[in-house]
């Protein structure tokens, strides 16, 4: 005959799972905390930094970034990528392009480079409905304009530091991904527990 004690769920069983489960999942949490901290931060927004900031870390061995940004009426943005190159295994920074929109449809492109004098223009294309008229930029012939225009860019964001956080966010590309998984487990785990 059986007893009534063979009907009774066993409580001290599921406490003990359920013990079991919440140090586990304290110990992921403290190991992820731990890794957190060995792969340290990825650069910060600059306070100053007024760009949208898109990234696409999956173009095939090509890092792609894009800043956006509303400046009196105008639409700024400039459009750059990093290259994988295998032999020195980093990224290294393209040409970049910053485009300056008018509401009306007319543009200014700039193509430029960035070296460790700061930003060098080396042609503007002006884009008016169906003309496109480019103007190459001899940099020794118009040291006056090369300055105005440099100066146009840095007072609608396209300055050397912003230029250098660009580079950084790409050089720094799997720490931030990692980063980023990271974190969301971290956030998955919490809410879990």
């Amino acid at each position: 005959m059986s007893t009534l004690g063979s009907f009774v769920p066993d409580f001290e069983f599921s406490s003990a799972a359920e013990t079991k489960k919440c140090s586990s999942n304290e110990s992921l949490l403290q190991a992820i905390d731990s890794e957190l901290k060995r792969i340290g931060h990825v650069e910060e927004t600059p306070s100053e930094f007024t760009f949208e900031l898109n990234r696409d870390f999956n173009k095939g061995g090509r890092a792609y970034v894009e800043l956006t940004k509303e400046f009196q009426g105008e639409l700024v943005r400039l459009a750059s990528g990093y290259i994988f190159v295998p032999q020195s295994q980093r990224f290294e920074f393209e040409d970049f392009t910053v485009t300056i929109s008018k509401h009306g449809g007319s543009r200014l492109q700039f193509d430029c480079s960035y070296t460790l004098d700061g930003i060098s223009i080396s042609n503007i294309t002006v884009v008016d409905g169906d003309q496109y008229l480019e103007f190459e930029l001899n940099v020794d012939e118009n040291k006056n304009l090369k300055k105005a225009l440099q100066k146009y860019l840095e007072v609608r964001g396209i300055k050397p530091s912003n230029i250098e956080f660009i580079f950084k966010c790409i050089s720094n590309k799997d720490t931030q991904i990692n980063l980023t998984v990271l974190k969301k487990i971290k956030n998955f785990i919490g809410q879990i527990a």
